[in-house]
């Protein structure tokens, strides 16, 4: 008699497991899409910080490159709107804007004594088409020369 209770117990379930699983399925369906989501929205937080960093560099790139052209700052000065300058480089755009009022500034009061200069702003745009990542960067340069 002890074994027909036992069966009887078991047959009162009517699917009991099946349900269970449902469930559990669905909990591990929803975590599933959720991770998903995660890795996906990771990877392009990933490849906007890559082009910004890019963009970033070109920038600078651009700038080192300017300062590295004499003529730029000879023409910003007598110029009033300043000097642009594009460059290409890799897969990104860069732009150069050179500007100075022409003054000259006398720095005294260093360790080296009396120093003249002619104040220089470069601001370079940098651009990534297939992103449209951007970044600006400035630079200040104090140009000197045997005539000031």
């Amino acid at each position: 008699m002890t074994k027909l209770n036992n069966f009887k117990l078991f047959s009162h379930q009517d699917g009991m497991a099946l349900v269970v699983c449902l469930v559990f399925l669905l909990i591990l369906t929803i975590l599933g899409v959720n991770s998903m989501t995660t890795s996906s929205q990771e990877e392009r937080m990933a490849t906007n910080t890559q082009s910004q960093m890019g963009t970033f560099q070109s920038a600078e790139s651009a700038i080192a490159e300017t300062m590295t052209n004499v003529g730029v700052f000879i023409e910003a000065s007598v110029t009033p709107l300043g000097v642009t300058n594009n460059y290409t480089l890799g897969g990104h755009s860069a732009s150069t804007l050179t500007t100075s009022d022409g003054a000259i500034q006398i720095m005294t009061d260093n360790s080296i004594g009396v120093i003249g200069g002619v104040p220089f702003a470069i601001e370079a745009t940098a651009t990534n088409a297939g992103t449209g990542a951007r970044t600006r960067s400035t630079q200040g340069v104090n140009v000197q020369g045997p005539d000031v």
